[in-house]
């Protein structure tokens, strides 16, 4: 379900039952509404993962270039970077994940050498203090390879009444109404406890839907190897 701006500013004064209220302008709530969204959002890569909210970018490799930068008019051109997941590479039309890899607790390569798919490199995502993004790959690629990076975008930011920017979708948006509505009573310094208790019931309820839906995955059926003795248990495939 989505909501414009507006309708959540009257469902978020309802919820904190301030209807009345003349403390607070519309853009103080607009401000409320948009912190809610971001702690849902987070709420819900968290929960959800891979189900919610996913988009890619795609660049290409330089020779003996190891680090690449992530945002507006980098070599992974994106404005909405936030959470990455992962990183593959393409041969031949031909796409293949990449492992990961710590780059603090590695030493890492410094010798170009020639990709492929029975030599797949391996990838790192950094976060620097000022707070851009970067991808580093080891070994270095030799030559130009094109790269594709999953990651979960920013948090939607509402910033228009309707239209473009004033109607946003986000799963179980009474999240993001709770949250607006607990910051609203707790900057009138009225007691909030009970608007807690209900965003702690929402956020119960969307873990209890996720649960129900993975009890429904397929099952498979894995040979564990281990010291020279197999094993078998069964295990989803997500």
């Amino acid at each position: 379900m989505s909501y414009t701006r507006a309708q959540l500013r009257d469902r978020v004064r309802q919820r904190a039952d301030l209807e009345n209220t003349s403390a607070q302008v519309d853009a103080e709530l607009n401000d409320h509404i948009n912190e809610g969204a971001a702690y849902w959002h987070d709420f819900l890569i968290g929960v959800l993962g891979e189900r919610y909210s996913l988009t890619t970018v795609s660049g290409s490799t330089v020779a003996g270039t190891s680090s690449y930068n992530i945002g507006s008019a980098m070599t992974f051109n994106c404005t909405d970077f936030y959470r990455p997941i992962n990183a593959r590479v393409t041969f031949d039309s031909l796409s293949f994940p990449l492992a990961a890899f710590n780059p603090v607790d590695e030493i890492l390569s410094t010798a170009s050498t020639s990709w492929g798919a029975d030599y797949l490199p391996r990838y790192a995502f950094e976060q620097n203090a000022d707070g851009t993004n970067k991808i580093l790959f080891d070994p270095p690629p030799d030559q130009a390879y094109s790269i594709t990076i999953k990651y979960h975008p920013a948090e939607p930011v509402y910033t228009a009444e309707s239209g473009a920017g004033g109607v946003i979708y986000m799963p179980f948006p009474e999240g993001i109404i709770y949250k607006a509505a607990i910051e609203m009573k707790t900057k009138e310094r009225q007691d909030a406890s009970s608007l807690e208790k209900g965003l702690m019931a929402i956020q119960k309820r969307v873990e209890d839907w996720v649960g129900s839906v993975d009890m429904g995955e397929p099952w498979t059926t894995l040979r564990m190897k281990s010291g020279g003795h197999s094993r078998w248990r069964r295990d989803r495939i997500f």
